[in-house]
Order: C-alpha cells, then sequence, then structure tokens
C-alpha cells in the first residue's frame, strides 16, 4: 500500500476510535447524572480539620482494595523529600487509613515519626468503605491533556526542576517532549491512536518542534538523572 494509502487508514482508524471515545464518554455522562438523582446528604461540607497522627498508630485496612508496590512507595518517598508532606491521610475509626496507603508507608522509610491526617469519624463504617472505593476509582478515570502537558513539562525543563518526582518517567516526558519514541509508545492516556503511525502523531500533538536549546536541556537533564540513579544504586563511592 501506498502511502497516502497508509494515512488514509490511519485517519480511518482514528476517526472510528474518536467516536468510540465519544459514545463512551456520553454513557459515563449518563451513568453519573444517574449517581446524581440520589438524595444530597445535609452534611456535605463537613468541618474538616488537619492534625499530625503517630505513624505507629495507623493501621491499614484488613482488605487491600490495591497492591503494594515497592518502587511507587519510593517514587512517593522522593517526591515527599522534595516537596514535602502536603497531601494528608484520610483517618477512619480506630486509626484505620481510609486513603493514602502508600503515603503512609513513603513516611515509614523517610523515618517520619507523623503524618498530617484529616479524620472523616463523620462518616459511619459503611460510608467510609464507600469513600476508600470513591477516592481510588475516581482518581483513575480523569484524562490528561497533553497539549497542555507538553507546555507544563517545556516550562519546568527551562527552569530546571526535577520532572521525574512528579511520578513521570523520563520515556514519558521525552514522549511528550520530543515526540521521540525512542524507549516505545506509551500505553495509557499518554498513548497514540490505535492505527494511527508515529509521524501522524508527532505532528498533530506538537505542530512546532521543540527548540534545539529545550532538547539540549532535556537530555542533560535526563544524563544527570541517570547518574544520580547510578550513584544511588551502587551506593558512594570509596
Amino acid at each position: 500500500m501506498d502511502k497516502d494509502g497508509l494515512r488514509r487508514d490511519s485517519l480511518r482508524e482514528g476517526l472510528k476510535t474518536k467516536g468510540r471515545s465519544r459514545r463512551e464518554a456520553s454513557a459515563r455522562h449518563t451513568e453519573a447524572e444517574k449517581g446524581g438523582r440520589r438524595p444530597r446528604r445535609n452534611d456535605i461540607l463537613p468541618l474538616l480539620q488537619i492534625e499530625p497522627c503517630p505513624v505507629d498508630a495507623l493501621k491499614s485496612h484488613v482488605r487491600k482494595l490495591r497492591k503494594s508496590d515497592p518502587a511507587h512507595v519510593r517514587e512517593i518517598a522522593n517526591s515527599v523529600s522534595t516537596l514535602g508532606f502536603n497531601v494528608p491521610l484520610l483517618v477512619g475509626k480506630d486509626n484505620v487509613v481510609v486513603d493514602g496507603d502508600s503515603r503512609l508507608e513513603a513516611a515509614k522509610l523517610l523515618g517520619l515519626s507523623s503524618v498530617p491526617c484529616i479524620r472523616v469519624d463523620h462518616l459511619d463504617e459503611t460510608e467510609q468503605r464507600l469513600l476508600r472505593l470513591a477516592v481510588n476509582r475516581l482518581g483513575e478515570k480523569g484524562f490528561w491533556d497533553v497539549g497542555e502537558l507538553e507546555a507544563e513539562f517545556k516550562e519546568l525543563i527551562i527552569a530546571d526542576v526535577p520532572i521525574e518526582i512528579s511520578g513521570f518517567g523520563s520515556d514519558e516526558i521525552d514522549q511528550v517532549v520530543i515526540g521521540e519514541d525512542e524507549d516505545g509508545c506509551e500505553t495509557g492516556d499518554l498513548a497514540p491512536l490505535p492505527g494511527a503511525s508515529a509521524i501522524a502523531q508527532v505532528g498533530d500533538l506538537f505542530p512546532q518542534p521543540p527548540s534545539p536549546d529545550l532538547r539540549r536541556r532535556h537530555r542533560s537533564r535526563r544524563r544527570q538523572t541517570a547518574h544520580a540513579n547510578r550513584c544511588r544504586a551502587h551506593g558512594p563511592h570509596r
């Protein structure tokens, strides 16, 4: 098949995918509207306060809804080390963590004696279980605006800050900022549309190629990050 034919097939598959995406979004909206018809609780804006809680006093729920990932915990610990502990845990009855198990593990990894917590004791046990599900599931259902993400990454690269502490890997940053597919295509929200060529995707998302200076800064930052990772892995030189 010639190049024009490939482009037509790629465009056709992209349009099909976008059509399915619109239908799915409409179905999700309809389902969400149904949930909004339920009676609204009286204390929809409860008085919440942040208080420090001893790490040793906090307990994880006996039923773990999400699997623990040591790499993820380490990423959270790196973020806390750089930015501070800015996202409180939600704590329910008997000091059981409703939301924030990974943040609690990161605090232990850093040797913290206490962490900021918000108590949700105004909810009964069943409501706390529903809240556990909601905070874990609803956070997964949003979508990244890749154009805005690209602009944010570029400005942070120019400011020479460690973007990786946000949880984005170097390969993901490469794909968004430079448009190069050095380590394979990403899956999930940053993945290209099925059937679309890499060139078409890069052209759609990045109509203006990154400047040589931005590329140079980005590659320098990657080398520094890789060097720091090697130093952490092998320990200090003697």
